[in-house]
């Protein structure tokens, strides 16, 4: 289940919004701004374990971020979200109406062209051991873990 969050399962391929280990200046840089960019989106590994960091444009051209933590059989939670979604997919369908254009990833690319497993080791899953926190996909699927912020601060749900 964990796996299919970032993967297309019938294909393997990464999903188009999915950025792997992209810091918050690209993430930023990414989205672009002002009102014309709303409802631009991308998802990232963030520096939290086990935790992806979804990246917004508001409708006033605002970016925000939330965190999304795995929560293992119970599904995922969205920081600033009052429900837990049992795939992110269901997230997603259910905010259509914020997030309507995703970022394309190098790695969806990368993943049509080589095979998930090429895009898998290019977003950090072959990352040695001891490597930062978040930096690969394996901290993501794993056990869910306690909640932090991305880094970010303790609001992870700010302008940024």
């Amino acid at each position: 289940k964990a796996a299919a969050a970032v993967f297309d399962v019938p294909s393997g391929d990464v999903l188009p919004w999915f950025h792997g280990a992209l810091g918050r200046d690209e993430s930023a840089a990414l989205l672009g701004g002002g009102p014309q960019a709303a409802g631009r989106y991308l998802v990232r590994f963030a520096s939290t374990p086990r935790a992806l960091c979804l990246s917004y444009v508001c409708g006033d051209g605002r970016k925000k971020k939330s965190l999304i933590r795995n929560l293992g059989v119970r599904g995922y939670e969205i920081d600033g979200v009052s429900q837990t979604f049992f795939s992110l997919r269901d997230f997603f369908i259910g905010a259509e109406d914020i997030l309507r254009v995703p970022v394309a990833s190098a790695l969806h690319e990368d993943s049509k062209l080589f095979g998930a497993d090429a895009a898998s080791a290019a977003a950090g899953a072959g990352a040695p051991a001891g490597d930062a926190a978040g930096d690969s996909i394996y901290d993501f699927i794993g056990d869910a873990g306690a909640g932090a912020d991305d880094g970010a601060g303790a609001d992870a749900n700010r302008n940024g």
